[in-house]
């Protein structure tokens, strides 16, 4: 299924107006005609000269043409992107780096960093030998760099865009505001660059409330992934499209072998001293600090905001020791009794008490994004390690057995680039949602190519409608995390950016600001594994009770423990960190986010270590 909203941005207005239909025509001016094609099929689709034949579907308005003839194959594809070549433009890769042709001018850029990939670029203006003309590139991890081919012809790269941007979505460049746009991570800001600038600066995007009417339509888009990309008409009006999608499973034969088939897929009160760390139940300071944020000892300070369909709460921590306590405390839960992670010039390493497991090395400009283990560390020639890598990559390797990365061929287009993989102990089986968020993709450990299983998700209750058709505009990414009983749970964390200013002392002690954009946690969705039809089939039942179980998400994969299991844990609530740390109560739907005040810069409380999330705002020079 594929679904657009559009967006109509109005600026400088703070206020957008939402969804306005308009209808323009698509032409290039040598081939004015070249989608009479399209709209033949679109108008006829069930022609028999054409080899097509058209599926209808009862339950939306989706329609599927299917086209036979190979010739009309390739006249469509061409059609379709005759708009987006330019006349001839053309963009290729070479050993030295990437080239742009277009008439006259080639434009060769400067070689990209290694391991990394061009997820989208976008230009000035038609390329031209003017030493102003810039092109801009969005490479992999959320990386963005400038290149002006004719004038210094070096990549320069914009600092604070990790984090920032969204990482599915597009550059594009403004010629009206001679400006390059792309939509932040939460959706909610306007991230912008002037050609002459090396600094994002923010617009903070304001929506207007959907109509009633489509609501019950949003709550069956919350289950589609989505990416935000911003056009610009002729006319110089900007529109914000929201791209929805989910996934379908494809079966690929090899000609060489007949048998040969291939799948694949097209987010209790207790006192405590502050100031210690070495304390044996560390979430009791936690427990203190949510029950007692203006603390008497006066380091911290609770605030409260509130709105139409959420509670959000926000407690400042003003004391360094505090911060630091209440990090350990939070990321003590992941630690698994000492279980340790880290990078050498080797290779990643993992130690856990007597056992150290050295990884072979990563492919360069790679990035473990995640990383889940078949169980604790041990000396078994079976126990495996999987990571996700940046571009959706996904290894495998037995670190006591062959010892070598074994890639999963079938993972790149098909998992999720922004959710995390885990291993469920009951199956014995690698999880990690699809792109689209209705497939489950798993892998068993003896295999090195993924499978699909079908999610079929319940009707949300028409109670949260309106709360769904507000999470719009947020960002979203999809975690599993097994019970102790093995009964799964798939989590939808749901985040939106707040822009601050971020003050930093150089050498010469000169105070320099620096804007950023910070992703908060607003919401958390939980449905739980229900009865399966078969063996490729479950179902999914939204939830807002897992009992006495806390869900812990953030680095490495998420897991869950009984709250009476540790003195402190509170029932029926998700415990993340990474970008942000802070505590969700799934029974009031309040969240509650740590927010540290140091050096006169306030920004949520996080710990961003590996194989956490991107660079750290302290990294930036």
């Amino acid at each position: 299924m594929s679904h657009i909203i559009v967006n109509r941005l109005f600026k400088p207005s703070v206020s957008r107006k939402f969804l306005r239909l308009t209808t323009v025509r698509a032409f290039t001016s040598d081939q004015p005609n070249q989608f009479l094609l399209v709209d033949s099929i679109l108008k006829n689709p069930n022609s028999p000269d054409g080899g097509l034949e058209k599926e209808y579907s009862s339950c939306r308005k989706e329609n599927k043409i299917y086209i036979h003839d190979k010739k009309v194959m390739k006249n469509v594809c061409d059609a379709m992107t005759d708009g987006f070549s330019r006349e001839g433009l053309k963009l290729e890769l070479t050993y030295k780096g990437p080239a742009i042709h277009y008439k006259n001018v080639s434009a060769h850029l400067p070689p990209l960093p290694d391991g990394s990939q061009v997820q989208s670029l976008a230009m000035s203006s038609l390329p031209t030998r003017e030493k102003d003309w810039v092109v801009g590139v969005k490479l992999s991890g959320s990386r963005l760099s400038l290149c002006r081919p004719f004038g210094s012809c070096k990549w320069i790269d914009v600092r604070n865009a990790p984090g920032s941007i969204n990482p599915m979505s597009s550059l594009m460049f403004s010629k009206k505001d001679k400006t390059f746009y792309i939509p932040s991570l939460g959706g909610n800001y306007l991230c912008y660059l002037n050609e002459k600038q090396e600094k994002l600066e923010f617009l903070d995007l304001k929506f207007d409330d959907l109509p009633a009417s489509v609501h019950e339509e949003f709550a069956k888009l919350i289950l589609c992934s989505r990416t935000d990309h911003l056009v610009e008409s002729p006319t110089g009006q900007l529109f914000l499209v929201k791209w929805y999608a989910e996934d379908s499973e494809l079966c690929r034969y090899s000609l060489k072998d007949d048998e040969n088939e291939e799948s694949t897929l097209e987010h209790r009160h207790t006192s405590v001293r502050l100031f210690t760390s070495d304390q044996p139940y560390r979430f009791l300071l936690v427990d203190y600090i949510l029950k007692n944020p203006n603390s008497s000892y006066g380091v911290c300070r609770g605030l409260s905001e509130y709105s139409s369909c959420r509670e959000e709460n926000r407690i400042d921590i003003y004391d360094k020791n505090v911060m630091k306590n209440v990090c350990d405390a939070m990321t003590d839960g992941f630690s698994r009794e000492g279980l340790k992670l880290e990078l050498t010039h080797k290779g990643p390493a993992i130690h856990y008490k007597n056992v150290s497991a050295h990884l072979p090395p990563l492919p360069d400009g790679s990035q473990v994004q995640s990383l889940a283990m078949s169980s604790l560390p041990t000396r078994e020639k079976d126990w495996v390690v999987g990571v996700k890598l940046s571009g959706s990559r996904l290894s495998l390797c037995r670190p006591f057995g062959s010892c070598k990365w074994i890639d999963v061929k079938n993972a790149p287009g098909s998992i999720n680039p922004m959710s995390s993989l885990m291993f469920s102990k009951k199956d014995e089986t690698f999880y990690i949602p699809s792109l689209g968020g209705n497939y489950l993709c798993y892998l068993e450990e003896k295999q090195d190519k993924l499978e699909f299983m079908v999610l079929k998700f319940d009707d949300l209750p028409a109670s949260v409608y309106e709360e769904v058709a507000k999470l719009n505009s947020f960002s979203r990414t999809d975690h599993l995390v097994e019970s102790p009983t093995g009964q799964l749970f798939l989590v939808k964390w749901y985040g939106e950016d707040s822009q601050m200013r971020w003050w930093r002392k150089s050498d010469k002690d000169d105070v320099n600001e620096m804007p950023i954009l910070n992703h908060v946690t607003k919401k958390f969705m939980v449905f739980r594994e229900g009865e399966q039809s078969d063996y490729n089939d479950t179902t999914m039942t939204y939830t807002e009770d897992i009992g006495d179980l806390c869900i812990f998400l953030g680095h490495s994969q998420a897991y869950c423990v009984p709250a009476s299991s540790s003195p402190g844990l509170k029932p029926n609530c998700i415990y993340f960190v990474g970008r942000n740390f802070g505590v969700y109560d799934l029974t009031t739907k309040t969240c509650t986010s740590f927010y540290s005040y140091e050096d006169f810069n306030e920004s949520p409380l996080k710990r961003i270590e590996f194989p956490y999330w991107p660079t750290p705002v302290s990294s930036l020079n």
